[in-house]
């Protein structure tokens, strides 16, 4: 089976502390990996990497995604990879519903208009797959 995702001899300094040395990691669909480290700042950098806010000028080593390098420089960009980034302590906004928190800055729209049912049926769908007891609204 095909790897999805691969991060090949990743190093990284952050303030002139190496948190990365040739760190690979390789994920193919279908598994489940958890990451521990004994330095929070390890885990956070692969997180960032990944997601963009690190952009490819700020580490040595590749990314492939469906085997093809890539290299992001902005949340967009791994975001069109198909690559998100779920916090482990998401912040809410309060006087949002779920499916506006869900779809916070990623709303589904036309021709810059926002597509609420649309947003409102996919907030359900998700809502019914983890198995949540809760209205999108």
């Amino acid at each position: 089976m095909n790897s999805v995702l691969e991060m090949y001899e990743i190093t990284m300094q952050i303030n002139k502390i190496r948190v990365l040395n040739n760190f690979s990691l390789q994920l193919r669909e279908g598994e489940f990996h958890a990451l521990i480290a004994d330095n929070e700042n390890t885990l956070s950098a692969i997180k960032k990497i990944l997601g963009g806010e690190y952009g490819s000028d700020s580490y040595i080593g590749d990314i492939f995604v469906n085997g093809e390098i890539c290299a992001f420089n902005s949340i967009n960009d791994s975001e069109r990879a198909g690559i998100g980034i779920i916090h482990q302590k998401p912040q809410l906004v309060e006087q949002m519903d779920i499916c506006e928190n869900i779809f916070l800055g990623n709303e589904i729209s036309v021709v810059g208009f926002i597509k609420k049912m649309t947003c409102y049926a996919e907030t359900k769908k998700i809502l019914d797959i983890v198995e949540l007891p809760y209205r999108p609204n």
